[in-house]
């Protein structure tokens, strides 16, 4: 066990925490993913040309890939992960909880909000926790098939803590700065029209699936409050917000920048609290709500963006937002 391992551990057995909700680790996150989205989104857009004098040619391709793990809480702290991971998100639950206290007080900031159950639409927060996808080596075991793209960053044999939405209490309760941007803006543009759900927003067009995530809702402001949804919409939608933070840090904590965008269209697990094949973001998941409200508060994701490579020319990157097909 490595050091700040070991560290957190002591620190959780002092302060205490919140019981864990499973006990997933590395290996059962890569055994319940599904790898058949790697396949079914594979296509092959062309070929490349680069190099010289003699210029070197590859198949120019795209397709999901797992690069993130990410879990959505009712209960600071609380954890499917049954590893060292699970105690840091302790220790950052006692520091949270104590400075929403001191600088947020009662009312719809604090943390001990619950939300509501299927159905039930009211407002809803979750805490979040962003980790790495544990396949460093077997990402670089399919990379060395010719034409599938594999992550170009932040991959480990471990999975690496992003964000954890405990530590970044008071912006994650209130989207500090994020209507001060373009994209916040957008996206608050969109939410107030109910545009979102259409994937279009006068005006802006395709692009709305940079802020918007189809009919869970908008991106932005990336704050734990999500009105008007289930629990299982608003899990979902919470933890692509926390996605975009952990991607575009600025003005927010994380522990270690997360490389890949949450966008419109490309794809998503549910792992816990039940088990579902991979799906695009924001598209309608009436059947998965419908039969996987948490009784536990919990839900778990692996985020499977869409990136395009063609070697030797250009290694694995991410794609625009998608457009989204039929709800599930």
């Amino acid at each position: 066990m490595k050091g700040f391992e070991w560290l957190g551990l002591s620190i959780a057995l002092l302060v205490g925490g919140s019981p864990p909700l499973g006990s997933h680790n590395e290996a059962t996150i890569v055994a319940a993913t599904d790898w058949s989205t790697v396949l079914r989104t594979w296509r092959f857009k062309g070929v490349c040309v680069c190099g010289g004098p003699i210029p070197e040619v590859g198949p120019r391709t795209e397709n999901a890939f797992p690069t993130g793990v990410v879990e959505a809480v009712k209960q600071p702290g609380a954890s499917y992960l049954a590893t060292a991971a699970t105690a840091a998100t302790n220790v950052a639950t006692e520091a949270a909880t104590a400075l929403a206290g001191l600088t947020l007080g009662a009312g719809e900031l604090s943390s001990s909000h619950s939300g509501r159950g299927l159905g039930e639409t009211g407002t809803q927060f979750l805490e979040t926790h962003v980790y790495s996808y544990p396949a460093v080596s077997l990402a670089a075991a399919l990379g060395t098939v010719p034409g599938l793209c594999g992550p170009y960053a932040g991959v480990a044999d471990v999975m690496v803590p992003h964000y954890y939405s405990e530590l970044d209490a008071l912006a994650w309760r209130t989207g500090t700065g994020d209507l001060f941007d373009f994209a916040g803006a957008l996206s608050y543009y969109a939410g107030t029209l109910g545009a979102c759900s259409a994937s279009v927003v006068p005006g802006v067009g395709s692009l709305s699936g940079l802020f918007c995530a189809g009919t869970w809702g908008p991106l932005y402001p990336r704050r734990g409050f999500v009105t008007g949804h289930s629990e299982v919409v608003a899990a979902h939608l919470l933890a692509g917000r926390a996605l975009q933070v952990a991607m575009v840090p600025t003005g927010r904590i994380v522990t270690w920048p997360y490389a890949y965008p949450a966008l419109q269209g490309h794809y998503w697990q549910m792992v816990e609290p039940s088990w579902r094949p991979g799906y695009q973001i924001g598209q309608g998941i009436a059947t998965t709500e419908a039969a996987t409200t948490s009784a536990r508060g919990g839900y778990l994701f692996v985020h499977f963006p869409i990136l395009e490579c063609c070697l030797p020319c250009y290694p694995s990157r991410p794609v625009g937002p998608r457009a989204v097909a039929s709800p599930l």
